[in-house]
């Protein structure tokens, strides 16, 4: 009995030092949803991560900031909020400084570029669309292919607007799966 009592003090202790010094106690991951093989190879065929789950965390409110004043950027985020049904939200910002994503023009040897950078937990903290300034520019196809990748495709898939040679202006279904997966499996999580 002598030795429960230190045990529960000692738990306890540790409660209030964690508490006292601001640090949040860690729960374990929850799960992820049972998975069939095809959609463990869609995720990890298009996935940041690899063979592990990089993405924005749930519910992130992510603002952007356009340099190039591209002016169908409302449908584009629209578009994409839409397919991503909540996951996360896209809006804009006139503050650079307050902006998880820019975008901006630049010389490339394609119309357009996306890169994200992430916390080593995988969860992105930044993004940065660049656009060429003469085969980008004005090109709702382009910036909303772009945008696919901010959101969490890495690489192309065969057919449509996420694919290497953009096919369509609208966000087919298989995107918008991969997405809806992608966003229903912890951050961070590998196969």
């Amino acid at each position: 009995m002598k030795n429960l009592r230190k045990f529960v003090s000692l738990i306890l202790v540790v409660i209030v030092v964690t508490y006292l010094s601001g640090c949040e106690i860690i729960t374990p991951l929850t799960p992820p949803p049972q998975l069939t093989q095809e959609e463990v190879i869609l995720l990890t065929s298009h996935s940041w991560g690899g063979n592990c789950v990089a993405r924005w965390r749930d519910g992130a409110v992510i603002e952007v900031y356009d340099e190039t004043n591209f002016p169908l950027l409302e449908e584009v985020l629209n578009d994409w909020n839409e397919a991503l049904s909540g996951s996360i939200f896209l809006t804009t910002t006139d503050d650079p400084n307050e902006a998880e994503v820019t975008i901006v023009f630049g010389s490339l040897s394609s119309d357009g570029q996306a890169e994200i950078k992430w916390h080593n937990d995988l969860s992105f903290y930044e993004g940065r669309v660049i656009i060429d300034p003469i085969g980008g520019r004005n090109n709702l196809a382009i910036y909303k292919h772009e945008f696919g990748h901010i959101v969490g495709v890495y690489n192309h898939f065969a057919a449509g607007l996420m694919a290497a040679v953009v096919t369509s202006e609208e966000i087919d279904q298989e995107v918008k799966n991969y997405l809806k997966l992608l966003y229903s499996v912890p951050i961070g999580y590998c196969f």
